[in-house]
């Protein structure tokens, strides 16, 4: 209904309204798209807030919405169907939305990120927070690198599963609560996030030092074939316990 312009400028604006709000009440999503436009620096598809200020989302109108999304990509459509549902009628229903979908022409490429020689920094302050976090993050090469298995190995020594760097130098000492390290993998330039939780009153300084010097470390030397073996194990469990949900196992499926 939205597509054809048959819904309300009203219940339009309003209903974008209570998305903007909703997103600035997320203050996860709000800093990640902060930490996005400091990795992505120079490079506009990346460098910029991938849901609209808020602004750029109450400016939208039905004229604008209107035949904006109808085109199918150039590339193929994958339609992936998992869980306790009749994967016949699904298939069939998906069939249907699809079928008055005409082909976009190939979209022109987005360029190229350009190289990444500087560090940046940034921080923001939330009244409603009673600890802080530290966010750091960088650019990587697209998925389908043949390096990424090792940066995903890499991140999982530093910041996820028992005994990780940043949980021994971080969380033994007081200074975090928790660490966290994503890979989040795209077809353009991806990204690799670390997040520290720190404790009350623990000096942000002085947990970004550790933690700089921790990654240095791992760059500077191969790790002990034990930590590699405890990293890899790590995945695979991460892997079995995901794909048991019937949507992460649908996207993965997908993006495969």
């Amino acid at each position: 209904d939205r597509l054809e312009a048959r819904v309300s400028e009203d219940t339009l604006v309003g209903s974008l309204r209570a998305m903007t709000e909703a997103r600035e009440a997320d203050r996860t999503a709000r800093y990640r798209g902060a930490l996005d436009a400091l990795m992505f620096s120079g490079f506009a598809p990346y460098a910029h807030d991938p849901d609209g200020t808020a602004e750029e989302l109450l400016a939208i109108r039905n004229d604008a919405v209107a035949g904006t999304l109808a085109p199918r990509p150039s590339r193929p459509v994958v339609v992936v169907i998992a869980g306790a549902i009749d994967a016949e009628r699904a298939l069939l229903d998906a069939d249907r939305e699809l079928a008055g979908v005409g082909a976009r022409p190939a979209a022109a490429t987005a360029g190229v990120l350009p190289d990444q020689t500087n560090q940046r920094e940034g921080a923001a302050t939330d009244a409603r927070a009673t600890t802080g976090t530290l966010w750091l993050g960088f650019a990587i090469p697209p998925a389908a690198v043949a390096d990424h298995p090792a940066l995903e190995a890499a991140a999982t020594i530093l910041a996820n599963g028992p005994r990780s760097r940043l949980e021994r130098s971080l969380v033994d000492d007081g200074l975090a609560r928790r660490v966290h390290a994503v890979l989040e993998r795209r077809r353009g330039p991806s990204a690799l996030r670390l997040q520290i939780d720190l404790t009350p009153g623990a000096d942000p300084v002085r947990a970004r030092e550790i933690a700089e010097r921790t990654i240095l470390d791992l760059g500077k030397s191969p790790p002990p074939p034990a930590e590699l073996d405890r990293a890899i194990a790590w995945l695979e469990q991460e892997r079995v316990r995901t794909l048991s949900d019937p949507s992460a196992l649908a996207t993965e499926v997908a993006r495969m």
